[in-house]
């Protein structure tokens, strides 16, 4: 009897110091969104998920120049942040609820783009590569790598503007998503290499900013994991970042992510 008495308070005591243990691990989620209105993905469907999985602290893919000194949208410089998906949800949700907001992009962000022209680069690139494709002025093997990157970026655009949120973030789809933007940083990289290589540090500039936006993303929320303990958090980003930062959270920053919100209903009405 007494054996069993014994058994019986070690379980409880062992039972009570792993709910202490696990109280202190934050729940991280990691939902992929688009920053614009889809055929079945919009502000409400954020909005609804969010009333549904009741995050207790949000991060958002802001700077921190884009909030208040108390953590709310610095409307007041930057009046137009209500006109994505994300910011409008998220907006909504904060004043139902007493959620707390963080930024978690990369500082400067907005700032690179502008001093580097960086979308003026992106787009000069690949109209001049397309130009010479059209015009049969490519080597054969820069021809084929070009089709392939057009291909892949034909057939995924249409998948995900008719996918919903849930199905956003579905393991192929991410994988998709992660193929199709490796596919077409490395093709830049490659045929400027070997056809324009007056462009190539242009197209690694490319590719280098967006690995390290990846990286100080991921390493930002390792960092509210651990000030925010406890807590369930979830981070909203652009649907293209979520392959890369949850392999850096898993592999670099032995951060355990929690499974996308499965009590979200996969409505496409």
């Amino acid at each position: 009897m007494k054996t069993i008495l014994v058994a019986s308070i070690a379980c409880l005591l062992m039972a009570s110091c792993n709910h202490i243990e696990n109280s202190d691990i934050s729940e991280v989620m990691i939902v992929g969104t688009r920053h614009e209105p889809s055929n079945y993905f919009n502000s409400d469907s954020l909005l609804s998920f969010l009333r549904q999985t009741q995050p207790e602290v949000i991060l958002v893919e802001l700077e921190s120049q884009h909030f208040t000194k108390d953590y709310k949208f610095n409307l007041k410089d930057f009046p137009d942040l209500l006109s994505t998906n994300e910011n409008i949800a998220i907006s909504q949700y904060d004043r139902e609820s007493k959620v707390q907001l963080r930024p978690f992009d990369i500082e400067g962000r907005n700032e690179y783009y502008r001093r580097n022209h960086y979308f003026d680069k992106f787009n000069h690139i690949f109209t001049v590569i397309d130009s010479l494709h059209s015009t049969n002025l490519l080597s054969e093997r820069s021809s084929k790598e070009w089709e392939i990157m057009k291909t892949s970026v034909d057939v995924y655009d249409p998948l995900i503007a008719n996918s919903t949120l849930k199905e956003f973030n579905e393991e192929t789809t991410l994988a998709y998503s992660h193929a199709k933007d490796d596919i077409l940083y490395k093709t830049l990289i490659s045929i400027t290499r070997r056809e324009l290589p007056e462009l190539l540090s242009d197209a690694q500039l490319l590719l280098n900013f967006w690995n390290k936006r990846n990286k100080e993303m991921a390493k930002k929320i390792k960092q509210y994991s651990i000030e925010f303990k406890g807590k369930k958090i979830a981070v909203i980003m652009g649907q293209d970042h979520v392959y890369d930062i949850k392999n850096l959270l898993e592999t670099e920053y032995n951060t355990q992510i929690a499974p996308f919100g499965l009590s979200f209903d996969n409505s496409r009405e």
